[in-house]
Parts: structure tokens; sequence; C-alpha cells
């Protein structure tokens, strides 16, 4: 409800907006599988046909959400690009 997210016991200020928030919570939900374009655009966009969505918009999404998960763990790139498919949710091993 409040899109509060901590990484490695550090919360993330300001939150993350919601469709970023509602973005990971799809890839959190089974961490390291890969999934679909089609999938993550009825997460983010229930309302919205996956054709509607265009690649870049879910490219700016993804490239914001990275940017704001380096504001604290810079060296671990959470979500990563599985080319030609989707996206899949990498989290640290120690964390």
């Amino acid at each position: 409800e409040t899109r509060d997210l901590y990484v490695r016991g550090q919360e993330l200020a300001p939150p993350l907006s919601q469709i970023q928030y509602d973005f990971l919570a799809a890839l959190l939900r089974d961490a390291g599988r890969v999934y679909g374009r089609d999938e993550l655009i009825r997460a983010v966009w229930p309302e919205e046909e996956p054709s509607g969505i265009s690649d870049d918009a879910i490219n700016a999404l993804v490239h914001r959400l990275r940017s704001r998960l380096r504001e604290i763990e810079p060296e671990h790139e959470f979500v990563v690009t599985a080319r030609g498919y989707g996206f899949r949710l990498d989290l640290p091993e120690d964390g």
C-alpha cells in the first residue's frame, strides 16, 4: 500500500512510482523466473491490451526502475533482460 522498498535494510526514498512498484512486484512473485513482455504488461497495466504498450514504454520503465535500485545497491543489476523474451529479477545471494 505504501510502496516502501527496503534493500539490505535500507529504505529507498522517495518510494517507487506505482508503475515501478507494480513491475517489481510482478517480478518478485517468482524471483529468477523470466517473465514475458505480455505477462508484465498485464501486471502493470491490467486495463490495456499488450499490443498497445510500446517497447519504448517498457524500456523506459525498466531504465527508471534500475536507476532507482542502483541508489541503494550500485554494484548489482536487479532487473535482468532476457533478450527477445522479457525480464527477470536477480536478487543478491547474500541479501
